[in-house]
């Protein structure tokens, strides 16, 4: 079965576009991973923290009753640049039995 992550991605490219953000402009983007086993966000905010991601929580979320580990690395949202670290996250994700959520960015090019 064929992802439909890298449609969305377009589209969310396509929305930064309209808002005259530039996608090319390196920003905080965030990934977002869901497991109901505390051991295992930590030890893939372990596995990403060495791979260069800054950890921004690794906690229990009342809301989907599972733990929430969110990554952030600033990087050019482009549609491939999007699209490669998806397939990792997702692959990274299913070895440690957790969800991988998506990510998010900021539609502005004027960052701390």
């Amino acid at each position: 079965m064929k992802s439909i992550i890298p449609i969305l991605n377009r589209k969310v490219i396509s929305i930064i576009k309209s808002l005259d953000a530039n996608p090319e402009e390196t920003r905080p983007v965030t990934f977002w991973f869901y497991s109901d086993d505390e051991s295992v966000v930590y030890q893939l905010a372990a596995r990403l923290q060495n791979w260069g991601y800054n950890i921004i929580c690794c906690e229990y979320s009342p809301s989907s009753n599972d733990w929430l580990c969110i990554v952030e690395q600033y990087i050019m949202p482009t549609a491939e640049n999007l699209d490669q670290a998806c397939l990792e996250m997702k692959i990274l994700a299913t070895q440690y039995g957790a969800t991988f959520d998506g990510w998010e960015t900021v539609a502005s090019t004027e960052f701390e």
